[in-house]
């Protein structure tokens, strides 16, 4: 194998030597730009508007994540309502005037199907409840 040239090699040194220090600078340009993309309004002091149309991922609830419970009341808790007073003070018997299905006029010796009981309390001095039972 023939001996390089030198000058050859000083000059291949020299363009190395030329292409490294390059190199050092663009990473450090790139480590900059990468830094400035990860920037939001969130971590800088950027408007909210700059940061365009995607929106950052939702934080995950801490409670959901330890546990599968879903929010509010767990089946089996005990539950609080205000119970059915057993004898109202006024009682009021309704039944419909047509049927839902077809819209037409009730007999009176219609079959009851079923029933419902509300309860409607009125705060009122002195208190009174009503009572209405459809038939």
């Amino acid at each position: 194998m023939p001996e390089p040239d030198p000058d050859t090699v000083a000059r291949l040194e020299r363009e190395n030597a030329e292409l490294r220090a390059l190199a050092a600078k663009l990473q450090v340009r790139i480590e900059e730009l990468e830094a400035r993309l990860r920037m939001t309004s969130r971590t800088s002091s950027k408007p909210p508007s700059s940061d365009g149309y995607s929106k950052p991922p939702r934080a995950e609830r801490r409670r959901q994540e330890r546990t599968d419970c879903k929010p509010g009341k767990q089946p089996g808790a005990p539950g609080s309502h205000l119970p059915m007073v057993e004898h109202p003070t006024w009682v009021e018997v309704s039944r419909p005037a047509r049927c839902s299905g077809c819209d037409q006029p009730m007999a009176e010796d219609t079959e009851v199907v079923s029933t419902e009981r509300r309860q409607i309390v009125d705060l009122l001095l002195p208190a009174t409840l009503d009572d209405h039972v459809p038939s």
